[in-house]
């Protein structure tokens, strides 16, 4: 039995408190980004993607050919428009991004439409 400012706690309270402890801490962990790539290694950046993050005033609305590279903190809040392989694709960079790569952001497929007509010589219904 352990005292404290608050008074005597007892072996069911200690418990009571550390297994709260886990669950907060399981849930803090879970709620960070996982790296998916070695810890040793660290995160991705081009050189000259670098050099921006020192001069903020660069990175808004800013191209980016670069999709292989992390997005890192330093990036939130500032719109960039990355390249696609045809075209630049704006992008605004909010903390749930940070961890992802750039290319992630900008699709270099084109979306095709479900199609709703019927061609001729096919009807509508059961055969």
């Amino acid at each position: 039995m352990t005292t404290t400012n608050e008074g005597p706690t007892t072996m069911k309270e200690e418990k009571e408190e550390e297994e709260e402890l886990i669950r907060t801490e399981s849930k803090r962990r879970n709620s960070e980004f996982m790296p998916r790539r070695s810890i040793w290694k660290g995160s991705f950046f081009d050189a000259f993607l670098l050099r921006m993050q020192k001069k903020r005033d660069l990175l808004l609305n800013r191209k980016i050919w670069s999709r292989r590279s992390s997005i890192s903190p330093e990036f939130v809040d500032c719109s960039v428009r990355i390249y696609n392989g045809k075209t630049p694709v704006r992008c605004k960079i909010t903390e749930g991004k940070v961890g992802h790569k750039f290319g992630e952001f900008a699709s270099t497929r084109k979306r095709r439409p479900s199609r709703t007509n019927i061609g001729p010589g096919r009807k509508k219904g059961k055969k």
